[in-house]
């Protein structure tokens, strides 16, 4: 029986060692990879850094060189390189964690390391000895942990408030004691026979793992309690849209409402005037998503102090932009706003910055109503009002930008105004109702290659005109 070598459990231990800081490495690696925040390269360099670290420590085993190249030179040369390159990805997880530093004090490390790499083998080549430009290497490693201790100061405030971000820098402190130590010093802390700096690496990866964990929960806390608000928003935003459609004898209405996501900015609105007129705003703030909803609501407050003047489509379109007026910082507003009146059959209209209306006549032309003025939120502006016939048999169609601005199968084009009119064309036989499932289903259809999702939110309103019924 072969006698067991006295430092067999040591580079038993670094084999072991290096094959979990390889692991580590390579699964924060492809972590990394799949990151939604594709500008936070911390995890990626941390990666790159622990399974180089892992990989030299491996080759330091004689157990290793045994089953690979058995008393070749290749080792030294090997490990040298890799102490080394080392540097590098310490230099870039330190400026990924803490920024280019003081004047690009951290960032001119990083290229000091990626230098100094080229430097020292070159050295090494030339003098035919590996490790012959170590005190170099050594020289490199002189500024990197003083650079972090100071640009990690701020850092500390935070961690008395987190224990995760503690033990993260406590133990990054007490590896590079031990690292500094044990670069510089005659053999390791407990002698020759034993490095404690792996353990002292490895005690780092512990508490990162703590800390990714902790955020993670954190994370998806915070997401669920963000889940439950929307929630809560989008059934406040459904409470604000009608809750039925209105009812005048001789009209037909109906409305689609498709929000992109659970809450939008568009808005419409019915206010029966009495019972022959019914007042109509559609109305589109600009971007998505919770701030477009809640500006949404304040234009359903906005309308309803508008009752007086109801039957005015330009003063009310007036009178709130004068409400919105510097108060959306960079959003705004447009609208559309009708007077239907089926006993005169007429309709009055006016619009700020928003989509032209559209009549589709009995006879099957299209006339479209473009008068208004700007878009609301910026400058006090009069809405001028045009009014039109609306015979028997005639459509109107109100709509937000989402409907035309849906994109194609190619991503090259829009709905556009080109295919609505086919669209309305080819649903002019249909009720309002039918003619509104028929709209949607055509546009959603166009933007079926994204999923069937549309690039806006879409919501538009049909009122028919019902011809009048002939006696028997």
């Amino acid at each position: 029986m072969q006698p067991i070598p006295e430092n067999a459990a040591k580079e038993l231990a670094e084999a072991l060692l290096g094959t979990i800081f390889m692991a580590v490495g390579v699964s924060a690696f492809a972590l990394s990879a799949v990151r939604v925040r594709a500008r936070d390269r911390s995890l990626l360099w941390f990666g790159v850094f622990a399974a180089v670290y892992g990989l030299r420590l491996m080759s330091q085993s004689s157990l290793i060189h045994e089953l690979m190249f058995p008393a070749s030179a290749f080792w030294d040369w090997w490990i040298t390189f890799l102490t080394y390159l080392i540097l590098v990805p310490l230099a870039l997880l330190a400026e990924a964690f803490v920024g280019p530093g003081w004047k690009g004090a951290i960032r001119l490390n990083v290229y000091a390391a990626a230098a100094g790499v080229v430097i020292c083998m070159a050295i090494d080549t030339a003098t035919g000895r590996p490790r012959a430009a170590m005190a170099l290497n050594q020289a490199l490693v002189v500024p990197v942990f003083p650079l972090l201790a100071v640009h990690l100061l701020p850092h500390w405030r935070e961690a008395k408030g987190s224990v995760a971000l503690g033990a993260v820098l406590w133990s990054a402190t007490l590896f590079g004691v031990i690292a500094s130590y044990e670069t510089f010093a005659i053999g390791s802390v407990f002698g020759n026979d034993f490095d404690l700096e792996p353990f002292g690496l490895l005690l780092v990866v512990c508490a990162v793992g703590y800390y990714a964990a902790s955020r993670m929960f954190d994370t998806e806390r915070r997401l669920s309690v963000l889940a439950s608000e929307l929630e809560m928003a989008q059934q406040i935003q459904q409470s604000i849209l009608p809750r039925e459609l209105p009812r005048v004898a001789g009209l037909a209405v109906a409305a689609r409402y498709v929000p992109m996501t659970s809450v939008a900015g568009d808005f419409y609105e019915f206010h029966q005037l009495d019972a022959t007129r019914l007042a109509i705003l559609v109305a589109d703030v600009s971007g998505h998503g919770v701030p477009a909803a809640l500006i949404a609501s304040m234009v359903k407050i906005a309308v309803a102090a508008q009752v007086e003047h109801a039957a005015e489509p330009g003063h009310v379109l007036q009178s709130m932009n004068r409400i919105f007026q510097g108060k959306l910082d960079r959003s705004f507003i447009t609208a559309a706003y009708a007077v239907v009146d089926r006993a005169a059959r007429m309709i009055t209209y006016s619009s700020a910055g928003h989509p032209p209306a559209i009549i589709a006549r009995a006879n099957g032309t299209l006339d479209y109503l473009s008068t208004g003025g700007m878009m609301m939120g910026f400058l006090d502006a009069p809405y001028p009002e045009t009014t039109t016939a609306f015979a028997p048999g005639d459509r109107l169609l109100l709509y937000t930008d989402g409907l035309i601005e849906a994109p194609a199968a190619d991503g090259d084009a829009f709905f556009g105004d080109e295919e609505l009119s086919r669209a309305i064309a080819g649903g002019a036989a249909l009720q309002a109702d039918a003619f509104a499932d028929s709209l949607l289903e055509r546009v959603t259809t166009w933007a079926a290659p994204r999923g069937g999702s549309l690039a806006d939110d879409v919501t538009f309103v049909v009122v028919d005109h019902e011809p009048v019924a002939r006696p028997r």
